[in-house]
């Protein structure tokens, strides 16, 4: 058994990256070997995972890794995030004398010449979907194994909707709802403004909107603008560096009748699988990774163009007239919202945490 060294931008975190170091530490360990982490901006705070983890400046994550070995000794190093997040190691690598196994995702194309190098100098590139593994290969010259994200079936279950509602506040309502960071390229002004039209003839028609309010858009003027801030609620004093528990997040989820990620790019999209593991029909753009984690074509919305982002990057256009559609769709015909929720259930199935790990437990002798 090996003593692995796991890197993360946010381990600690409940949301996104630190819900995905937690379960794969927690697989690592069920395997038998030992873990410890390192967190980029972790100041030693409270730890809620049974392993150690490092504090590390965002800054000098290097001389993380450097101290972890001097101490510990590890065995692999496994980074779990953006090739940004660990500039670094290229060079750092040369002088550790420590094998890396980089777990990343690729949410949008052309890559960068400098990501390029930086896949290039990994000893093992795993990603998070077919999609990244085609451009890695395609643009980057090297083979990656593709190992998806997982989600835990004892909590992302079914659950009795009327009591989910009820506790979520929600009770009467047909809720379209959502689970995204308040970051431009989940394009949530894209999905206010077709629950807007979406909503105009229907009176028990809610949004719900589990992300800050305010981030890098203000989502309270496009409410207002569009007036549905009265058909509106979000989750109360949402805090995105601590986000909910998975038992509470499971709850929010089991309110909705209709989940949607109106994203531009996904390297992975976790609420994506949480979602239907809840039993919810599904929504999102059909790009990026999103497009695999979508079994019935009705959960698949139509892009309507692409934007040229940072890195010079195209990302995809949700097309909102074809959202308001399916959305009407959805709420006219409950049969069919329960075909979608059992192909969803059935597929969601697949993605158990020890099921997906195989790739990166393979790749530890």
């Amino acid at each position: 058994m090996a003593k692995v060294l796991l890197a993360s931008h946010s381990p600690t975190l409940s949301t996104g990256y630190g819900r995905v170091t937690r379960d794969l530490a927690q697989c690592l360990m069920d395997a038998g070997h030992a873990v410890r982490a390192i967190g980029a901006g972790y100041a030693g705070e409270r730890n809620p995972h049974g392993f150690p983890i490092v504090p590390s400046a965002v800054n000098d994550f290097g001389g993380a890794v450097q101290q972890v070995r001097a101490e510990w000794s590890p065995q692999r190093l496994i980074t779990i995030g953006d090739p940004w997040m660990f500039d670094e190691l290229p060079t750092l690598r040369r002088s550790m004398n420590l094998p890396w196994i980089a777990c990343f995702p690729i949410d949008s194309e052309p890559l960068p010449d400098s990501w390029k190098a930086w896949i290039n100098a990994v000893d093992r590139a795993i990603v998070f979907s077919e999609y990244a593994a085609g451009i890695v290969r395609a643009q980057a010259g090297r083979t990656a194994v593709v190992m998806p994200h997982g989600v835990d079936h004892t909590v992302f279950r079914p659950l009795d909707k009327a009591q989910c509602k009820a506790r979520v506040g929600v009770a009467g309502k047909f809720v379209v709802g959502t689970v995204a960071a308040n970051q431009r390229r989940k394009s949530l002004p894209a999905l206010i403004a077709a629950f807007a039209r979406f909503a105009r003839d229907k009176p028990d028609a809610l949004l719900y909107l589990h992300t800050p309010i305010v981030g890098e858009q203000d989502l309270q003027l496009i409410l207002d603008h569009h007036g549905v801030t009265d058909h509106t609620r979000a989750t109360l004093n949402y805090d995105p560096l601590v986000g909910l528990c998975d038992d509470d997040l499971a709850t929010v989820y089991n309110s909705f009748y209709v989940f949607v990620l109106p994203t531009m790019a996904e390297g992975f999209g976790l609420p994506l699988l949480e979602s239907q593991a809840c039993g919810v029909p599904t929504l999102a753009t059909d790009c990026s990774s999103c497009t695999e984690l979508l079994p019935h074509p009705l959960q698949r919305v139509r892009v309507s163009g692409t934007e040229v982002h940072a890195r010079g990057v195209a990302r995809s256009l949700i097309d909102e007239p074809d959202l308001t559609d399916r959305l009407d769709h959805l709420y006219h015909d409950p049969a069919l919202r329960a075909e979608i929720a059992d192909a969803s259930l059935r597929f969601a199935a697949r993605f158990g945490w020890n099921q997906v790990a195989r790739p990166l437990l393979d790749a530890i002798p």
